[in-house]
């Protein structure tokens, strides 16, 4: 059986830049009004258009989908998806197209822990950043 693995390429300009601090504290963690209820799956069949960081959560990050849905994925300690330049790669279970939590993501940044490296996705939120307009 083969792993799936869902890439998304995106230019180092648009979103390899990191948040600061002053912006993460923006919108509390605990209270954030953008992260909506659970999803157990997150199905590829629409596709990933592209994906972002969170401005107050260095443990996640944002995968936008084909159909413009948004989804937060809450990643293990210890993985940051700042340090993704132009990559980052979803790896399923074998026989999946479908990301639940336990299935696992890594950068093209994380160098410190060496490529290849990745990170456990906990949990997977509907995202809607209009919700703190």
């Amino acid at each position: 059986m083969k792993t799936i693995v869902w890439i998304v390429v995106l230019s180092a300009l648009v979103t390899g830049c990191a948040s600061s601090q002053a912006e993460r504290a923006k919108i509390q963690l605990e209270n954030d009004p953008r992260v909506g209820e659970a999803v157990q799956q997150l199905c590829f069949m629409s596709g990933l258009d592209s994906w972002q960081n969170v401005d107050n959560d260095s443990n996640a990050v944002i995968l936008k989908m084909t159909n413009r849905k948004r989804y937060k994925l809450t990643l293990s300690n210890g993985c940051d998806p700042d340090w993704a330049f132009t990559t980052i790669a979803v790896i399923t279970r074998p026989g999946s197209g479908c990301l639940s939590p336990g299935d696992r993501l890594k950068t093209d940044g994380d160098t410190s822990r060496g490529y290849g490296s990745a990170c456990m996705v906990l949990g997977i939120n509907k995202w809607d950043p209009e919700a703190v307009n």
